[in-house]
């Protein structure tokens, strides 16, 4: 369903740069990193009860604060001088310029997605906002291109492979 940042621009440019065509079905959930590689494909399509998107980007965060000092944990770190970005995620909770680089990481991650799967796709505006859609919404949006079992997605396949 989804993955990781590191490494997937240049899985997708891989992907893209293949000499011959390739096409995704999925009957469960096309979503986040697994999107960001199907974008390229000649044609995505789905069985209708999978979703797909979840086009954005997450750090998932857990403030800790409450449960280290329940145990009698203090956070004191000793960090080089001019080193104040050091050990972002290390503690039980961020500092606000901590928690304004994690946002300017997935932002940019973000950004770099977006710009590959327009690039790639004419996905509408509003399937662009980090969700995963349902089939039939999915569709509409332009996230994928056919609502098909696996043999209609297959067939489908080797006729694009016989023009």
């Amino acid at each position: 369903p989804g993955g990781t940042v590191h490494g997937l621009p240049e899985a997708a440019e891989a992907l893209s740069e293949l000499d011959i065509p390739f096409a995704i079905h999925s009957d469960q959930l096309i979503a986040s990193a697994a999107y960001y590689l199907a974008a390229d494909a000649e044609f995505i399509s789905t069985t209708r009860s999978a979703s797909s998107g979840s086009i954005g980007t997450i750090i998932p965060w857990i403030d800790m604060a409450a449960l280290w000092e329940s145990y009698g944990y203090k956070w004191d770190p000793i960090i080089s001088e001019g080193s104040d970005l050091k050990g972002i995620g290390f503690g039980p909770s961020l500092k606000p310029e901590h928690r304004a680089e994690l946002q300017r990481t997935v932002d940019t991650a973000k950004a770099d997605f977006l710009t590959h799967v327009q690039s790639a796709r004419d996905v509408d505006d509003s399937a662009l906002r980090g969700q995963a859609l349902d089939a039939p919404e999915a569709l509409e949006a332009g996230l994928i291109d056919y609502i098909e079992n696996v043999d209609a997605a297959y067939d489908r396949f080797l006729q694009l492979l016989t023009k």
